[in-house]
């Protein structure tokens, strides 16, 4: 005879080990292990596949099942970026969001419900544990990447309420500055601010916590904004390893802040486009020099450098570079300065059609190219303070 008492506790135990596996087999797809996490919670796993496909890049996604699922998630806390939740689970998602309010890891993360119809009934007791945004299927990748990344702007952002006043300044500042920049807007007022951001750049690059900093602004969705601080940043810290004086490296923050200026005037879907672009995007991507040169026109009182940098920093030692194809020694050194800067930046960014290259694949990369597009021995000493 088969004593069945057991039968119920095993079964259990045998889901969440499936279930568990399931997480990890879904996470170890994942291209980066410092990558905040997306939980999906659908019984579907062709919808998980599909959102998984579109933040392959931005997000270490997991795929969850049920409320005991997550009750039995370990993750580091403050790592959950955003929770999708389907009203397809049983009462529609309301045990996994009661769960997830419950555990540590996931409790402030933001929850995105994902339903069949905006009008659907039975989500009475979702209420209870009210959802940041709700999203009706079938899902638009526009729509849903905008929605994740404008909670993962409110949750990075709040999270900076953990580091040091005048980083948090920077940061607001800098921000503050491209917002102006987006809008249209230009004048002394902007100037003052980049001005400003400039000095605190400068001072927390020598109070020895800027990774911290820039840690702090990686999982931030405006790219244009977070490239460029990371450029400035990485300039800075060229700049001092080379001997430069204070007020030459608020200059060489001053220009790393704006040197990428032009992209806000991208199209997003060129700038952001998933795939390879083509001949006609590149054109496109390539003008964002031309409209940086003529946003700091509109700024009287711009630096040469900050002028020179913006128009110069896609221009390569073998002429191959954009938009005047200058070499050699027609380029300013502010200019051969900020090349290996801004590459080397791009290059370790996570961006939605890339993942992140690491410390030394970026500069192995680089070194491929040391005598036609950058200076080799310049590309030796920023070796040595590359973030």
């Amino acid at each position: 005879m088969v004593d069945t008492s057991m039968a119920p506790a095993r079964a259990q135990t045998e889901r969440l080990f499936l279930e568990r596996h399931r997480t990890l087999e879904s996470m170890a797809h994942c291209p980066s292990s410092d990558l905040p996490y997306l939980v999906v919670a659908d019984i579907d796993r062709r919808e998980f596949n599909r959102i998984e496909d579109i933040f392959r890049y931005d997000f270490q996604t997991v795929w969850m099942r049920d409320a005991m699922s997550i009750t039995n998630l370990v993750l580091p806390e403050g790592r959950v970026g955003v929770v999708l939740v389907s009203d397809n689970l049983p009462r529609a998602g309301a045990d996994f969001v009661e769960a997830l309010r419950l555990n540590p890891a996931t409790a402030a993360s933001p929850v995105v419900l994902m339903v069949q119809s905006a009008l659907r009934p039975g989500g009475e007791r979702f209420s209870e544990f009210a959802p940041e945004a709700m999203l009706t299927r079938p899902l638009l990748p526009t729509v849903l990447r905008a929605t994740v990344q404008r909670l993962m702007r409110r949750s990075v952002q709040k999270s900076w309420q953990s580091l040091r006043p005048r980083h948090r300044e920077l940061l607001a500042t800098t921000l503050k500055l491209f917002s102006a920049f987006g809008s249209g807007a230009a004048g002394v007022v902007e100037l003052e601010v980049l001005r400003h951001g400039s000095r605190l750049l400068v001072d927390a690059c020598s109070d020895g916590h800027v990774s911290a900093l820039l840690d702090a602004l990686r999982q931030h969705d405006d790219y244009t904004w977070v490239h460029s601080t990371r450029v400035a940043a990485q300039m800075v810290m060229f700049g001092r390893y080379v001997g430069m004086s204070r007020g030459d490296l608020e200059l060489l923050a001053e220009a790393g802040l704006v040197h990428d200026i032009g992209k806000l005037k991208v199209p997003l879907a060129v700038l952001n486009k998933q795939g390879p672009l083509t001949p006609g995007e590149r054109a496109s991507m390539e003008t964002h020099v031309g409209s940086g040169m003529r946003l700091l026109e509109a700024l009287p009182g711009i630096s040469r450098e900050a002028s020179q940098v913006t128009a110069r920093h896609h221009e390569r030692l073998d002429g191959t570079g954009y938009p005047f194809g200058l070499k050699g020694s027609e380029i300013d050194e502010a200019s051969l300065l900020a090349a290996p800067c801004d590459v080397y930046v791009a290059l370790t960014d996570r961006r939605c059609y890339k993942p992140a290259f690491s410390k030394d694949q970026a500069l192995s990369h680089m070194r491929e190219r040391a005598g036609s597009h950058f200076d080799g021995k310049l590309l030796d000493r920023f070796a040595e303070v590359a973030l």
